[in-house]
Parts: C-alpha cells; structure tokens; sequence
C-alpha cells in the first residue's frame, strides 16, 4: 500500500460568525471560507500542471463555488443529487449551491475517467469516499476539505490513495482554520490521527 505523506495547511477566516454549534461553525468557517476555496483551487491547479492526479474530498455542494472559481484545469464531481427547495418549507434544496451544468453526476464514471488518465481533478462528496477504487495511472494528492473530528471518516479518506499502483506514497493534505478555536481542535484531532497512521503533518502557513 501506498504511504501517506501528511501537510497541514494553516489559514484564517475573516468572518465574525459566531455560535455554539459546531456544525454551523464549520460550515461558515471552513465549508464557505474563500480563503479555504482558492488555496485548495490554486494548489489543485498547480498540482495537475505538475502531472499529479488531485482527488478534492468535500462535505457539501456549497464548497464547490469557492473551489472551482480558481480552478484552472479540466475536473469531474462526484455528488449523489441535487435536492430543489420545497415550497412552505423551511428545508432548501442543494441544487442552487452549483451551476446547473453539474446537476447530473456519475459517480463511477467520473472515477473511471479519473482512472484512465483523462481527468486531473476530481472533486467527490462521501458517494465516492468508502469503497471507491481511486487509482489514477500517476502519482496523487488528496486534498482533505471535510474537517470534523470523525477518525474513522478520516481514515477512510485517507484510504483513497493507498492503493495507487506502483506509487510508494501519494499526498494528503488537511485545512486547519486556526483563528477558530472549534475548528482548531478538530484539526489537532486529525493531526492525531495522522501521526496515529504514520506521521506528524508538515505545517504550511498561508
């Protein structure tokens, strides 16, 4: 099996949100946060440029925007649906989160392109995060935009690139928004975990 090679990225947020409820916390500060969408979009960028397979782990159709928007190679999503908002209820539908261009997704032929060679980005939601066979014909990066503090959602992520043929080891890098304290521990959580698997993250500040 191919070995994980661990990068914590450290960023803020500029919003003033403020709650008691992780859930929310996340979704603001991390899910929405642009600084988090064009760092992971510029490296995706730079890394496909460089000839490595970028795999873009996200929890909501809301993180798409701010990533694509400073994505500059071709990529696929992977998503299970989009839902439409329900008129007298207060529930919204996802779809309005992405362009109507992404609605329709094939989960498994989007991996097989990204298999093949034929895509260098693909971005996939929990439809593609268990029991997926991700391996691209070259060397990968994960990039982790899920955060929480789930081990085993992150050790089933970090699964994703292990089994790379004829790879040694594949990239995989997390996001702490470390101006927000429930954040911040989440990710020394998942800093844990990482050391747990097989080492201690790299810090890259930004």
């Amino acid at each position: 099996l191919a070995r994980p090679r661990f990068c914590m990225v450290n960023l803020a947020s500029q919003s003033p949100y403020q709650t008691s409820d992780a859930n929310a916390m996340t979704r603001v500060h991390l899910y929405e946060n642009p600084a988090v969408g064009e760092a992971a979009g510029a490296m995706a960028t730079k890394f496909a440029m460089a000839g490595r397979y970028v795999l873009v782990m996200i929890e909501e159709l809301s993180q798409v925007m701010p990533l694509i928007s400073h994505l500059k190679v071709p990529f696929g999503l992977a998503h299970g649906g989009v839902t439409q908002d329900q008129p007298g209820s207060r529930k919204k539908g996802n779809a309005g989160k992405i362009p109507e261009s992404l609605h329709k997704s094939d989960p498994k032929s989007l991996v097989e392109q990204f298999n093949a060679g034929k895509l260098p980005v693909l971005i996939g939601t929990s439809c593609i995060g268990t029991g997926t066979n991700i391996r691209p014909p070259g060397p990968m990066v994960i990039l982790y935009l899920a955060g929480g503090r789930s081990e085993i959602q992150f050790r089933q992520y970090v699964g994703r690139g292990t089994r790379i043929e004829g790879k040694k080891d594949f990239l995989f890098i997390d996001f702490d928004v470390a101006n927000v304290d429930v954040l911040h521990r989440h990710a020394n959580d998942r800093r844990v975990f990482a050391e747990q698997i097989f080492e201690t993250p790299k810090e890259m500040v930004l």
